[in-house]
């Protein structure tokens, strides 16, 4: 796999925006090949660094087992395996559908997405951080920001595999429970 250019990955991230606008066309951003597949996975580098804010955020315990060279190895793993978990399942998943055409372009829009939605969940975060607002609107904003991501990973799903609104949604529902049981997983390393 060849590591994309700058023209590629603009060129990947507006379709991933044009997606977060409801715009079908965004889907055209992603021509379906087995190298845009491959270079789609280039996001979680980008994305990388946010998630790497997004757990500095977090509340961790004060004496992680292991210590924090534990935290940082578990999540690690678990960034990759997150990245490789949801491609896996859907692959299988796109079969049983009948959408197995679609697969390549569907998790190439997924994966940078990845990118728009990790920005957003880590503006969140740092609203609630920096502790200007109170409790009760942050939380509403972060409520907010969680179902606006989860609208736009629905509208990705819709569109990128051509399916209706039911099955979009249990692929959302399928990609919450493995991010779900990674994280525990995780956690339940170091906690």
């Amino acid at each position: 796999m060849r590591i994309p250019s700058t023209t590629e990955i603009v060129h990947a991230l507006d379709g991933a925006w044009r997606l977060a606008c409801r715009d079908p066309a965004g889907m055209a951003r992603f021509d379906g090949s087995l190298d845009s597949f491959w270079k789609s996975f280039f996001a979680a580098v980008l994305a990388l660094p946010f998630f790497v804010l997004l757990i500095a955020l977090r509340d961790l315990p004060v004496e992680p087992r292991g210590g924090m060279a534990v935290v940082a190895i578990v999540e690690a793993i678990a960034y990759v395996a997150s990245w490789a978990a949801f491609p896996l399942v859907v692959f299988h998943l796109t079969k049983l559908i009948g959408r197995r055409e679609r697969y390549l372009a569907f998790i190439a829009a997924f994966n940078w997405s990845a990118v728009i939605q990790v920005t957003l969940f880590l503006a969140a975060s740092a609203l609630s951080a920096i502790d200007l607002l109170p409790a009760a609107i942050v939380q509403g904003i972060a409520f907010g920001v969680t179902m606006l991501v989860l609208a736009y990973e629905w509208y990705v799903v819709r569109v990128g595999l051509a399916v209706g609104g039911l099955l979009a949604s249990a692929v959302v529902v399928l990609d919450l429970a493995v991010g779900i049981v990674l994280n525990g997983i995780a956690q339940s390393i170091y906690s």
